[in-house]
Formats: structure tokens, C-alpha cells, sequence
């Protein structure tokens, strides 16, 4: 459905005479590359309290990780960056991060 809408959008434009950009984001590995410190920032734009901002910030750093492969274990790596997966909280973080995406590529264009 999105795919013939998307199809009918480009073809109406082209018909018009208009030209039709488009902007792909591939957001596979998203997740994995959420900078923690714009994150903070973002949601004190947003209007979170400092306590809960202190809270968030706690529960993304110090975080861990351990690669295993058959029955061997990695080492202890520090993640950097990111939030946890599987979680609502993961989640919730991504979208906050993501919220004003729209605004960022408004600002591209103007």
C-alpha cells in the first residue's frame, strides 16, 4: 500500500511537470548509534526535569557487552553509544531521539 501510494505520488508530481525528491534512511543498525550525549540534550529541549535526565543519563553509561561464539565469551567491551534493545526503554529513547527529524531536514532544504 505505502510502495502504490509512494508510486502514485511520483507519477501525479511527473505529470504536473514537477520534480520528486526523495530521501531514504536506512535504519538498521539505528539503535546502535544513538550518541548518548545528543540524546540528553534533546531531552532537555524537550522539557524533561534534571532529575530524570540524571536518571537516564545513569542507566545509558557504564553499560557492557560480551560477544559469545560457540562456548567462548569476549572480553568486556564499554559501549559508548546506543540504547538497549528489547527493552520499552530502548524504545522510548530512540523515538525521543528521532522526534524532531522532520524539523532537521526541513532545515536542509530552507
Amino acid at each position: 500500500m505505502c510502495l502504490s501510494y509512494l508510486s502514485d505520488k511520483i507519477l501525479s508530481g511527473f505529470d504536473s511537470g514537477l520534480l520528486t525528491g526523495m530521501i531514504l534512511i536506512d535504519l538498521q543498525k539505528a539503535f546502535d548509534t544513538i550518541d548518548h550525549n545528543i540524546l540528553l540534550k534533546k531531552m532537555k529541549i524537550i522539557g524533561f526535569s534534571e532529575s530524570t535526565i540524571k536518571w537516564f543519563q545513569s542507566y545509558l553509561t557504564e553499560r557492557i557487552f560480551f560477544v559469545s561464539v560457540e562456548k567462548s565469551l569476549s572480553n568486556a567491551g564499554k559501549l559508548k553509544c546506543g540504547v538497549p534493545q528489547g527493552s520499552i526503554l530502548g524504545l522510548l529513547l530512540f523515538l525521543l531521539f528521532i522526534n524532531d527529524i522532520n524539523q532537521d531536514f526541513n532545515n536542509l532544504c530552507n
